[in-house]
């Protein structure tokens, strides 16, 4: 009876993982590094349940086995929704497709339908540094064509908000700019790893949680701020700052285009959250100023993660750097936020 108990909770607890694994929470590493204490009890309850099947060891047993079916298994379906999902790592790349609050990206797959004809002079790079450089680019290949979706995905927001025409077509630039740019991110990452590496099916996710009612306004204010200002924003001063560094002529190239198309990216944000903010009640102008400075105040630099290779030379900046680039444009579009909310009735530039 305990170990049948025990099984039960543990089957329990894989619905309750399934949530919490779903969640944000489940997207930060130390949450992760936690979750292996309470895997340790999980064993010890199975083992305490086969050795003593009846008496206060049982009981103990089905006890740490409920405490393992609430916490243990997270551990690997939170890991393995994060690739099924396609968690890009949050790296604040350009525009997220975030789906309940997760970063969804498609998975890389052998093939050269999103090549490019400029490729970088490898040959002279050792291998482990051929490997970083790859595994690099094809994080970006992936966050970059994952943003193609999420600008699809705005302009049906902005046509339901009644936006006009030029926001309109500005954002299916915009997307067909970031095709452009995956697919110079695939080819670096396919010559970088010496085998040619494509985009894989856009995880159905994506599709099932599109905007089938009119969107909030509130809502698609502040995902403008954050996913335009601030994402595109970092994306686009990252990209500055390796350029600057980059030696390899194709690798500039790239960087020089893709350092200019998210400055644009990151100005059609604001217009976007101008034109929100145009349109807003009071009501509706206060909820965004709260919002807004509550996201800009709570998110997390060290989600800036991925891949870690310091190469300037190559033009890859190393987490660290680029988590102090990505406070540093938080600090800059606090200002620019606080500058505009500064007209909202009932509320100073201060708060």
């Amino acid at each position: 009876m305990p170990l049948l108990l025990g099984i039960l909770a543990l089957l329990s607890g894989l619905f309750i993982a399934w949530v919490v694994g779903r969640s944000r929470l489940g997207g930060l590493p130390a949450f992760k590094g936690v979750l292996w204490i309470p895997s340790a009890l999980g064993v010890a309850a199975v083992v305490a349940a086969f050795c003593h099947p009846c008496g206060v060891a049982s009981i103990a047993a089905v006890v740490l086995g409920l405490l393992s079916a609430i916490l243990a298994p997270p551990l690997i379906l939170i890991c393995s929704l994060g690739k099924s999902f396609g968690d890009g790592g949050g790296r604040w790349c350009g525009r997220a497709l975030a789906i309940e609050g997760r970063s969804v990206v498609t998975p890389a797959v052998p093939g050269d339908a999103w090549r490019a004809d400029r490729v970088p002079d490898v040959e002279h790079l050792a291998a482990p540094v051929r490997r970083a450089l790859a595994s690099e680019w094809l994080e970006d290949a992936r966050l970059e064509h994952a943003s193609i979706a999420a600008f699809g995905r705005l302009s049906l927001q902005l046509m339901a908000v009644g936006a006009p025409p030029d926001l309109v077509a500005r954002t299916h630039r915009a997307a067909v700019a970031e095709v452009e740019h995956a697919r110079l991110c695939f080819a670096l990452a396919s010559a970088y790893g010496g085998a040619p590496m494509t985009a894989g099916l856009l995880p159905r996710a994506a599709l099932d949680h599109g905007p089938a009612a009119r969107p909030s306004l509130v809502r698609l204010a502040v995902e403008s701020v954050m996913e335009g200002a601030v994402g595109e924003g970092t994306a686009a001063a990252i990209a500055d700052e390796a350029l600057a560094q980059a030696q390899d002529a194709v690798v500039i190239g790239v960087l020089g285009t893709v350092a200019r198309d998210e400055r644009i990216h990151a100005e059609l944000g604001w217009d976007v959250f101008d034109h929100c903010l145009s349109i807003a009640s009071p009501a509706e102008a206060r909820a965004m100023a709260d919002e807004i400075q509550e996201a800009l105040s709570t998110t997390p630099a060290g989600l800036l993660t991925g891949p870690d290779a310091h190469l300037p030379a190559h033009g890859r900046l190393g987490a660290a750097r680029r988590r102090q680039i990505h406070t540093a444009v938080i600090g800059a579009v606090r200002g620019r936020v606080e500058r505009r909310l500064a007209s909202v009735p009932g509320r100073s530039a201060g708060g």
